[in-house]
């Protein structure tokens, strides 16, 4: 019983392979194999420079993660710093106010006491009038 879709398997002769019908084939054998190892070569160089360049790329990634995280660490210290000076600078800043406001209360009530005081001179100094 045969399958009616199935089309017969056939066997076609090729050409030999230094002449196809009269025209001769480029290139030749020896210069196809020349190439063919060529370009075998250069898959397999392309293959060693690609997994040298990934172990190079994941090593340099590496020193440069531990530069990243010394140079982290050092900036988290500097910030540590200027955040106890801020705070210091902070706490000085507190004081000032507090003595700048003492400082003008004295002043307000020296310039108090000097409006009473020429006040109380003013009419010693004025001359009388007679008309």
């Amino acid at each position: 019983m045969t399958k009616p879709n199935i089309p017969e398997n056939k066997t076609i002769p090729i050409a030999e392979s230094g002449n196809q019908g009269g025209i001769r084939m480029w290139p030749s054998e020896d210069w196809a194999s020349r190439l063919y190892d060529l370009a075998n070569w250069g898959l397999i160089v392309g293959l060693i420079i690609g997994v040298i360049s990934t172990v190079v790329l994941v090593w340099m990634g590496n020193v440069k993660e531990s530069y990243l995280k010394k140079g982290l660490a050092a900036t988290n210290e500097r910030a540590a710093h200027a955040e106890e000076r801020a705070a210091s600078v902070e706490a000085g800043n507190i004081q000032l106010r507090t003595d700048l406001s003492k400082q003008q209360e004295r002043t307000a009530k020296a310039e108090k006491d000097l409006l009473e005081v020429q006040e109380r001179l003013k009419p010693r100094h004025q001359p009388n009038k007679k008309n």
